[in-house]
């Protein structure tokens, strides 16, 4: 889980959200959207691709910071050890 693993490598981060992650670490920005939204945006087909392209970006974005702070390899040496 990259929201574990950053909590264990990143003892400095005050915040552990993706966005502030992204922004921290990646240096890229992310869109929120709040949850009470999420129903108005299946009300036209642009609002819920857009909903669909924010899910995909946040899939993109975890992905990326888990190789970024080499979380996988190091969660693979400690399953060997």
């Amino acid at each position: 889980d990259t929201d574990l693993c950053s909590r264990d490598l990143l003892k400095t981060q005050v915040s552990y959200s993706l966005t502030d992650l992204s922004k921290t670490q990646l240096n890229r920005d992310r869109k929120e959207i709040a949850p009470n939204d999420i129903p108005k945006m299946f009300q036209s087909s642009k609002t819920l691709v857009e909903l669909i392209e924010c899910g995909e970006t946040d899939a993109w974005l975890s992905m990326e910071l888990m190789f970024h702070l080499s979380a996988l390899p190091l969660t693979l040496q400690l399953t060997n050890i």
